[in-house]
């Protein structure tokens, strides 16, 4: 038979691996919607241009380098959706599974560990695309392009729009 405090420390790792999942996931969704464009503060308050055009001012970008990073962009957009969508099913999941009356200790680590996997992919499907992004760049583009991303999602997390 299991005591109390055993039975309540189980619940406090189960408690603390779900708000784990809850910050990551919350902190890769808010990466990815500032990835694609789709955070309302991205609109700058001078001009009403988006962070993405005042990205492709600051890099002077040409003709021949927006096309080709808008299409790998759209590829890019593409292949994260499914994986997102997959890990929104996991957290529906591992939160219905929470909600049971009686839970598998082992089914929620299966959960935990999938919904690992896939943020691995995404992981690594946003270097590719920093990786594939600046082979279309120039060096000096390069190195623009780079220092705005640690500005904005690492050291400042301030808007690109921003000096």
């Amino acid at each position: 038979m299991i005591n109390r405090e055993d039975f309540m420390k189980k619940w406090l790792f189960i408690l603390a691996i779900f708000l784990t999942i809850i910050n990551v996931t919350a902190l890769a969704t808010w990466l990815y919607q500032r990835h694609r464009g789709e955070h309302t503060a991205d609109i700058c308050p001078a001009g009403g241009k988006t962070c993405g055009m005042v990205l492709r001012e600051k890099l002077e970008l040409t003709a021949a380098q927006l096309q080709a990073l808008e299409q790998h962009q759209a590829l890019y957009r593409q292949s994260l959706d499914s994986v997102t969508r997959q890990l929104c099913d996991c957290r529906t999941e591992l939160g219905e599974w929470l909600l049971a009356e009686s839970s598998d200790p082992v089914r929620l680590q299966r959960i935990v560990q999938r919904m690992d996997s896939l943020q691995s992919v995404v992981h690594h499907k946003v270097v590719a695309n920093l990786m594939a992004q600046k082979k279309q760049l120039t060096p000096e583009q390069q190195k623009k392009f780079f220092t705005m991303i640690l500005q904005q999602c690492v050291m400042q997390g301030s808007s690109c729009c921003s000096n």
